[in-house]
């Protein structure tokens, strides 16, 4: 999808974590690419647990709470304007994430986004600096890419106009993967970074599972 504009005021990632969040409330939303599988093979197998993602990180404007529900083994940030409480679940949006490694690399795959009323997949690079920075590439693929390559990966119009420059993507979960395999450089560029404020206390913890899927969660 087309991106000129690489920082718009809500960033997406997750994390678009994160990648993200990693993502509505952060600010690359615009211009992430939108996938109707994602990277995560069917027996998640390529999931990894990387403990230096866990905790508070800051980028720009933006604070995210990023944290794993052990109930579901499922990763998710909390996104939150800088200079709220911090403490408080309740304020922001909570987004899905599974940090991914394929062919070497560690990739996050996020459901953010919706395409005709369904979940879809947004897919980051992620860089892990040192404990405590951490660089996100965003997914630079145009359309124009798309149909120089179509023998190797599917995409739909998302507008249905075939002028559209907004796509969707639409090859299986291995297709994908081998895609981003080859094509590994559409994530170089200029990184939005990361810094770690500090690691996610258990307290904190449990009052963001708690908001986010209930009180009849068991986050003991």
């Amino acid at each position: 999808m087309n991106c000129n504009n690489k920082y718009p005021s809500r960033l997406v990632c997750l994390f678009a974590v994160i990648v993200c969040a990693a993502a509505v409330v952060m600010s690359l939303s615009g211009c992430l690419v939108e996938s109707q599988s994602g990277i995560v093979s069917d027996d998640r197998s390529n999931v990894v647990f990387n403990k230096n993602l866990y905790g508070q990180w800051i980028n720009e404007t933006n604070l995210y709470n990023v944290f794993y529900n052990p109930n579901t083994r499922t990763s998710y940030y909390w996104v939150i304007e800088e200079g709220e409480k911090t403490g408080r679940a309740g304020k922001g949006d909570f987004v899905e994430f599974n940090l991914v490694k394929v062919a070497g690399s560690l990739y996050v795959d996020m459901l953010f986004t919706e395409y005709k009323g369904k979940k879809t997949h947004n897919i980051l690079k992620v860089e892990f600096i040192d404990p405590g920075t951490m660089y996100v590439y965003v997914f630079n693929l145009e359309k124009d890419y798309l149909i120089r390559h179509s023998e190797e990966i599917t995409f739909e119009n998302s507008k249905g106009a075939a002028d559209s420059e907004e796509f969707l993507i639409t090859s299986g979960t291995v297709q994908l993967q081998r895609f981003i395999k080859k094509h590994e450089q559409l994530f170089e560029g200029e990184p939005l970074v990361f810094k770690k404020v500090k690691d996610t206390n258990n307290d904190t913890v449990k009052r963001l599972l708690k908001s986010y899927v209930g009180d009849t969660a068991n986050t003991k």
